[in-house]
């Protein structure tokens, strides 16, 4: 199965009720480019959980949507991006976020 193949599952993840997988699932999206994700990943900045907040917030960057990230969503990005349990690639995103929201 190739990457793109994912995007239907993922985006239906995205409404999962367990956080991490909706998180996890936002992340995916925007590592992949999936533009027609906006809209949900839209809905995502109100989440409960900072990290799902957060990581709708790193995604919509990716795909372009800068302008729509609220300065609430990057304080989450900056908490995540201070987390220990990142792994190289995903605190080089996590960074390169901020870096383009202009911090």
């Amino acid at each position: 199965m190739r990457a793109k193949d994912s995007v239907p599952e993922l985006l239906k993840l995205l409404k999962d009720e367990v956080g991490w997988v909706r998180g996890s699932a936002a992340y995916a999206l925007g590592s992949l480019g999936v533009q027609e994700s906006v809209p949900e990943l839209l809905k995502l900045l109100g989440d409960e959980q900072v990290g799902v907040r957060g990581y709708a917030g790193i995604a919509l960057v990716e795909l372009g949507a800068k302008d729509r990230v609220p300065a609430t969503v990057i304080a989450d990005i900056r908490m995540i991006s201070e987390t220990e349990l990142l792994d190289d690639q995903d605190t080089k995103r996590t960074w390169d976020a901020l870096k383009e929201l202009g911090f």
